[in-house]
């Protein structure tokens, strides 16, 4: 297989972290890169079912983001905390608006671990309109899972 040069700028402690584990931190930068779509692919396999159809929609309401934006900053999952705080902030509304269980949700997202979550904001940020919503959240659903049925897009709550 071919391969191709990348030039990520990467912190000197990340940069250090990779030499002391790997030898040099080139080799440690290939082995990230190389090994994580197919470790991602494996955590969506994970994920997939874990949530209902609406408690998907209601993250990607709460979460609906840019990846560029994303990746401009330290790359933390923060779908818990924006669930949680959407949920604190307005109270029922995300309840009524996708037919959630807060608690359900919150304990769910609350058992993820921190890879787990990191993937599921990747998944979020990978949203495409032109895809429809519908068919994007049913890409995390088992097949035969509740929720197979379209649901609306969600509409920007006003503040």
């Amino acid at each position: 297989m071919a391969k191709v040069n990348v030039g990520p700028r990467i912190s000197q402690e990340t940069a250090d972290w990779l030499s002391e584990k790997f030898g040099n931190r080139n080799a440690g930068a290939a082995f990230a890169i190389e090994i994580l779509p197919s470790i991602v692919e494996s955590t969506f396999s994970e994920l997939r079912g874990r949530f209902e159809k609406a408690e998907l929609g209601m993250i990607l309401d709460v979460e609906s983001g840019d990846l560029k934006e994303f990746l401009k900053g330290s790359p933390s999952p923060e779908i818990k905390n924006s669930v949680f705080e959407a949920f604190r902030l307005y109270p029922g509304v995300y309840e009524e608006r996708w037919g959630v269980d807060g608690k359900a949700l919150n304990k769910k997202l609350s058992s993820l671990s921190l890879f787990q979550e990191l993937c599921l904001k990747l998944w979020v940020c990978w949203y495409d309109d032109p895809v429809g919503f519908d068919n994007y959240v049913v890409s995390m659903l088992l097949p035969g899972q509740d929720g197979f049925k379209a649901l609306e897009p969600p509409k920007k709550i006003k503040k």
